[in-house]
């Protein structure tokens, strides 16, 4: 079943499927399988250590400065009007479904999601002992919410479905220089 949200993509224009080419708000897309993403994450990672998690953070959080770029000039959404667009955004590429956003004033911030990359761990692997697995996702609501508060945020991933968890909880709050 389609949600509403790409329902009203799809009516509007704002979602399209061509061959050679999707895009969602003008923005070209690349739809892979989780488990691309999660073999990119663990290579990355392998070979570069805790390096390569940082990296992946990074691209997570460049990723959605620039698409918070893109839809801020296309539909002046911004601040925490924007909440509900990036939610939906999040859930629609497939990154993880997301169980609650819950921002509050200065900074701080707590999500909860249904991560991709941890429910593909948790299918193949099982449960891993202290395991804060999505570096990409973390990265990518720093990114978000860095965005609304109009200040520097950052993400650390506190509980994991790939641990054991019911969900893989972020946190996040003001950068402290």
């Amino acid at each position: 079943m389609l949600s509403g949200f790409f329902k009203r993509l799809l009516m509007a224009r704002q979602l399209n499927f061509m061959e050679g080419d999707v895009s969602i708000f003008d923005i070209p897309q690349v739809m892979h399988p989780a488990n691309h993403h999660f073999h990119l994450q663990q290579t990355i990672t392998e070979k570069c250590g805790e390096a390569g998690k940082e990296a992946i953070y990074i691209a997570g959080k460049k990723s959605a400065e620039e698409i918070s770029q893109i839809l801020s000039e296309k539909f002046k959404v911004s601040g925490f009007e924007s909440v509900n667009l990036w939610q939906n955004i999040i859930e629609l590429s497939g990154t993880a479904k997301i169980v609650s956003m819950s921002p509050r004033e200065g900074g701080n911030a707590t999500v909860q999601a249904q991560s991709s990359i941890a429910k593909h761990i948790l299918k193949t692997q099982g449960i891993q002992k202290d395991a804060r697995e999505d570096h990409y996702l973390r990265g990518f609501l720093a990114g978000v919410f860095s965005k609304i508060y109009s200040k520097e945020i950052v993400c650390e991933e506190t509980k994991c479905m790939s641990a054991g968890d019911t969900c893989c909880e972020f946190t996040l709050k003001p950068h402290s220089s």
